[in-house]
């Protein structure tokens, strides 16, 4: 409905200074721009709370205060995974634009210069046009604004004419260079006799398509009761057949199920009889087993008994034999002792006798010693009277040399003389 036509006015929100267009009926529209482009917030009358706030790449729907859906760039609905991306993106959007609109509601409204709306109306246009031709490519969008279009033009025919008058006024004084007095488009607009008989025109022309529609929807309603009341007495005579063969249905079911109860019965009874007899089985296998174990268990008493008495027997021998062992190892010791002591002796003997051999050794030596020189000095005394008797018999030869030849004794006789010389 907008169309081309220049903005109503614009204010400040931050270091920004968004633009506004507002209908009679207070719908409201605000264009902030952003790198790309514009993002645009829209509300209904005399709300805070935005409907639809949309840029370049998504839309964001809400109702009631809360996200109720996302479009994408051609108007598709975003799947699950992809709108749980942009649904944070969708909640600062949303508290945004109540910012927004607070400051449009609080701040002085300001004029929008001929000069800067003339730099970016036709990317706004253009923005409007890819919205109108995505739009028209979705069935869902197309056959709402079919169904609405007559009560959407009987309500805003007016309003759609006016700003396209004032879009393609601004467009003619900007072919002009901007030259002379700004154009008041809107009471230019409620001057325009031609203008105001083709509104009123189009306006009957609505109305009437609307009362069209509404008279045909009237029909198209009645036909649809009609329709419905057929399709409900078809219905019901359906459900009566329903309720019928269901009956008849339930009546072979109950007979099957008590044939079924009946049989199932008997298998049950003749399962409860059969387990009867096995549990009376079981039983007097359990007290035979009881009995079993009884005997086992007086038999394995009797063991752990006996078993007991042998391992008294065990330690006491063990314990005779341990007392063996340490009388053992105490004769083993003593008879360690003793040989040790023995050999002792017999080392002690050993060095003793070597000591009377060494002795009786140098004893012997001695008496060899001595032996030697006894036969030495026997020697020498046997040289000795050999050279005595050699002394001897020379002295008796010399003697007989000295003697006198002839007879008669010579010399004197004292009574030394004569005889055999003594030894000297």
């Amino acid at each position: 409905m907008f169309g081309s036509a220049p903005p109503d006015y614009g204010f400040d929100y931050g270091d920004e200074r968004p633009w506004a267009w507002e209908t009679g009926d207070r719908y409201v529209r605000y264009a902030e721009p952003i790198d790309q482009g514009y993002r645009y917030y829209y509300y209904g009358p005399d709300s805070d709370q935005p409907y639809l706030v949309r840029d370049p790449w998504y839309s964001y729907g809400y109702r009631d205060g809360r996200l109720a859906q996302i479009y994408g760039r051609d108007g598709r609905v975003l799947d699950a995974r992809r709108a749980l991306v942009q649904r944070r993106m969708a909640d600062r959007y949303y508290a945004r634009a109540l910012a927004m609109r607070r400051a449009a509601e609080s701040e002085r409204h300001q004029g929008v210069s001929a000069q800067n709306w003339a730099r970016h109306r036709v990317a706004i246009a253009r923005a409007q046009d890819d919205w109108d031709r995505d739009a028209a490519r979705r069935p869902g969008w197309e056959q709402w604004n079919d169904r609405h279009a007559p009560v959407v033009a009987a309500r805003w025919t007016q309003e759609r004419a006016v700003r396209r008058f004032a879009g393609d006024r601004f467009a003619r004084w900007q072919q002009a260079g901007f030259r002379g007095k700004s154009p008041d488009f809107y009471r230019e607009a409620a001057d325009d006799s031609r203008l105001q008989r083709d509104i009123r025109t189009q306006r009957q022309q609505a109305v009437r398509q609307a009362q069209m529609q509404a008279r045909i929807g009237d029909v198209s309603r009645q036909d649809n009761r009609e329709q419905d009341r057929q399709r409900e007495r078809q219905a019901q005579r359906e459900q009566v057949q329903r309720e019928q063969q269901q009956r008849l249905i339930a009546a072979r079911t109950q007979r099957q199920q008590m044939q079924q109860q009946r049989q199932s019965q008997a298998r049950e009874a003749s399962m409860h009889r059969q387990q009867a007899a096995r549990m009376q089985q079981h039983r007097q296998s359990q007290a035979r087993e009881a009995s079993d174990h009884r005997q086992q268990a007086a038999r394995m008493q009797q063991q752990r008994r006996s078993q007991a008495r042998e391992a008294a027997v065990h330690r006491q021998q063990a314990a005779r034999v341990q007392q063996q062992r340490r009388s053992q190892a105490r004769e083993a010791s003593v008879h360690r002792q003793q040989a040790a002591r023995v050999q002792q002796q017999r080392q002690s003997q050993a060095r003793e006798a070597a000591v009377h051999h060494q002795q009786a050794a140098r004893a012997q030596q001695h008496r060899q010693s001595q032996m030697r020189e006894a036969s030495m000095h026997r020697q020498q005394a046997a040289r000795a009277q050999q050279q005595r008797q050699a002394q001897a018999r020379q002295a008796q030869a010399r003697q007989a040399q000295s003697r006198p030849h002839g007879g008669g004794h010579g010399g004197p006789r004292d009574g030394h003389g004569g005889g055999h010389p003594g030894h000297p």
